[in-house]
């Protein structure tokens, strides 16, 4: 079966964050005249690649305009190599999330994203480009639940809460 295998060097990362940087900045000035309170999220991951593996990680995002959903996780967990042994691994994602009801109009909001993942497994790293989609449930008691599905180094499904905003999703 034929894989498609992107390889992402520390250069091309660094540029990545870079440009996602200053797309933020850029579309939090031209929109944005409140500030962007940053908002934390936990997430649950599990993880079918060549290590299936699962991760538990924290991240936070920030509010970029009405639609876009810019963050930051770090998660840690455990993969299992060829030899059936579980190994120590941790990842870090940047990704954008482009949200399709921002205002909160529904009882579920989808949305879509793409970023980088950054995966480190017995002292070796390997980045990977992320494409990811979700659904955020209701606000129950502070917390918004979601669901994702993402590819990006081998097919991933998480569990993801986030702290709910007073005025959108």
């Amino acid at each position: 079966m034929p894989r498609l295998v992107v390889a992402l060097t520390g250069r091309s990362l660094a540029a990545f964050g870079l440009l996602s940087v200053g797309a933020v900045q850029s579309a939090a000035q031209l929109g944005q005249r409140q500030p962007l309170a940053p908002r934390w999220e936990g997430r649950l991951e599990a993880s079918a690649a060549e290590a299936p593996g699962a991760h538990l990680g924290v991240g936070i995002g920030v509010r970029s305009g009405w639609y876009a959903r810019p963050s930051l996780t770090l998660a840690a967990g455990a993969v299992r190599g060829d030899d059936a042994v579980w190994r120590g691994s941790q990842r870090g994602d940047l990704v954008l999330r482009v949200l399709l009801d921002p205002f909160g109009e529904r009882r579920r909001g989808w949305y879509g994203g793409a970023g980088v993942s950054v995966q480190q497994v017995a002292g070796r790293s390997r980045g990977a480009l992320l494409l990811l989609a979700g659904v955020e449930g209701q606000a129950r008691r502070g917390m918004r639940p979601a669901i994702e599905l993402g590819v990006g180094g081998g097919v991933r499904l998480g569990v993801v809460l986030r702290r709910v905003r007073p005025d959108t999703r």
